[in-house]
């Protein structure tokens, strides 16, 4: 995601370093950890819940694909009939 470098990361840590001094870094380094694991969370927690209503409007589509054909092909009176007579095979199976 980001391409940070090696020195990159030195200079920020010594800019860190003279800004809040060496008392108060480590526990703003603790702080600013705390804070990107609650966003990780909260990021993971949405990507699940879209591909959850991904996956439910999906199967919704196929399930009315899957009624149109079936209406579809009962409105027929010769695909009606060999619709019963293949589920009668297909039970006997």
């Amino acid at each position: 995601m980001f391409e940070i470098g090696f020195w990159e990361i030195v200079l920020v840590s010594l800019v860190a370093l003279l800004v809040f001094g060496p008392e108060r870094l480590p526990g703003l380094v603790r702080e600013v950890m705390a804070v990107i694991r609650q966003v990780q969370g909260v990021a993971t927690s949405a990507r699940d819940q879209l591909n959850r209503e991904l996956e439910i409007q999906e199967l919704r589509q196929t399930l009315q694909e899957q009624k149109r054909l079936l209406t579809d092909t009962l409105k027929d009176p010769d695909n009606r009939d060999k619709v019963r007579e293949e589920g009668k095979r297909e039970e006997t199976e």
